[in-house]
C-alpha cells in the first residue's frame, strides 16, 4: 500500500483526522516521507494543526527527522496555524518541541505574534514573547505587532506588547505610545501646546 503522503493518501487521513495508533502502523517500515506536501499542498502537521487534531500534533512532533517548521500551501508554518486557530495548548505542544522558529511568517509576513496581537490573544501572545518572538517584526505591508493590536482595539494584547518592550502604558490611554505622546509634544499631563483659555474676570 502507498502510504507516501498525497491528496487522499493513508497519511495525510490520519494526520488530518486519525490516531496516533495508525500513525504509527503507517510509518513503521520508514518509507514515507512524515515531511512532504499532500496533493493540496499541506504537510502531515500543517494537516493535523488545520484540524485542530492535538493528539496527532503530539504524535507527529515526536516522530524522528519531524520539521516543525514547513510551511503548509498558504505559506504560514504550523506555529502560525496554531494561533490563528487560538489553540493555546496546541501553541504550547509545538514550542515544547524546541526546533520552532518563533519568528517565520506566512506568505503576508505575519508572524505568530502578529496574529496573536491581531486576534487579540493575551495569554497566547505572552507565552510568544517568553519565548523570544521579536516585537520589532514587520509584515509585508511595515506593521509591528502593536500597530495590529492598535488598529484592532486589542488592548490586553497592547498592553503586554508595550510592556515587553519598555513603552510606558496607563490604563487610560492604553492605544497611545510613547512616541505618539512625545510628538503630540510631552508626556502624560503636558498640555497641547495650545496656549490656555481665560476665565472672565468680574469687576
Amino acid at each position: 500500500m502507498d502510504v507516501t503522503v498525497g491528496k487522499s493518501s493513508p497519511l495525510q487521513s490520519v494526520a488530518s483526522y486519525g490516531s496516533p495508533e495508525f500513525l504509527a502502523l503507517l510509518l513503521h517500515d520508514g518509507k514515507a516521507d512524515i515531511n512532504g506536501p499532500g496533493g493540496d499542498g499541506n504537510t502531515c502537521l500543517t494537516s493535523a494543526v488545520m484540524n485542530k487534531n492535538a493528539a496527532m500534533v503530539d504524535a507527529i512532533l515526536a516522530v524522528e527527522g519531524i520539521n516543525p517548521n514547513a510551511a503548509g500551501p498558504s505559506g504560514w508554518p504550523p506555529i502560525v496555524g496554531a494561533v490563528k486557530s487560538a489553540n493555546f495548548a496546541m501553541v504550547e505542544m509545538l514550542l515544547a518541541s524546541g526546533a520552532v522558529e518563533i519568528n517565520n511568517g506566512d506568505g503576508a509576513g505575519w508572524t505568530a505574534l502578529h496574529h496573536a496581537a491581531n486576534n487579540g490573544n493575551p495569554d497566547i501572545l505572552k507565552t510568544l514573547i517568553a519565548k523570544g518572538a521579536d516585537l520589532a517584526a514587520t509584515t509585508k505591508d511595515g506593521l509591528t505587532a502593536a500597530d495590529l493590536a492598535k488598529r484592532q482595539k486589542q488592548k490586553a494584547c497592547l498592553a503586554a506588547l508595550q510592556e515587553a518592550s519598555g513603552v510606558p502604558v496607563t490604563a487610560d490611554e492604553p492605544a497611545e505610545s510613547a512616541s505618539t505622546r512625545s510628538a503630540a509634544g510631552g508626556g502624560p499631563g503636558r498640555h497641547s501646546g495650545r496656549p490656555a483659555k481665560r476665565g472672565r474676570t468680574t469687576k
